[in-house]
């Protein structure tokens, strides 16, 4: 019950894990812009999953913009129990968990889609979650294929707002 009614005012964000150098300001400003535009139409619920990428710059721009509006709640949409635990191996790996964790303890919300830890379709899961509890959703996608397609398809499909940021950049 609490998802349909919060859906109305409740936006979700998918993009791409990794967000080139020369996109990530424009990238911030456009969910800075997208998101004040859509407080000014009530919306209060911001939703990320917790990716690298896209996600982890949503969720800070949204954390940011809570400093002088704190109407503002980031929900955090987390596919697994140990969503993190593939990052020890990638460049940077401190720092990103330490990123995570912040914006982990920043969150108004956070829900765990799965109570387990990784499995072949979480993330699936965690998507269509946020697909379903919102009514629009600011994509970062640049047209391939993966998971942000598949998100963005979910949200066409079920009829959200989409507003592809990328497009914006070019």
């Amino acid at each position: 019950m609490e998802i349909m009614d919060n859906r109305l005012h409740t936006c979700c964000f998918t993009g791409h894990r990794n967000v080139p150098l020369r996109h990530r300001n424009a990238a911030a400003d456009a969910v800075r812009y997208h998101v004040q535009d859509l407080r000014n139409h009530g919306f209060t619920r911001f939703m990320a999953g917790g990716a690298l990428g896209f996600d982890t710059l949503a969720a800070l721009t949204v954390l940011e913009m809570r400093e002088t509006d704190p109407g503002i709640r980031l929900i955090l949409a987390i596919p697994c129990l140990d969503q993190t635990v593939r990052w020890n191996n990638l460049p940077n790996a401190l720092e990103h968990l330490r990123t995570y964790k912040k914006i982990l303890g920043k969150a108004d919300d956070v829900i765990y889609t799965s109570e387990r830890t990784y499995f072949d379709g979480c993330m699936k899961i965690r998507n269509q979650y946020m697909v379903d509890s919102s009514s629009v959703c600011i994509a970062y996608w640049n047209g391939s294929r993966g998971g942000t397609a598949q998100t963005v398809r979910m949200a066409e499909k079920a009829g959200l707002q989409l507003i592809n940021v990328y497009g914006e950049l070019a």
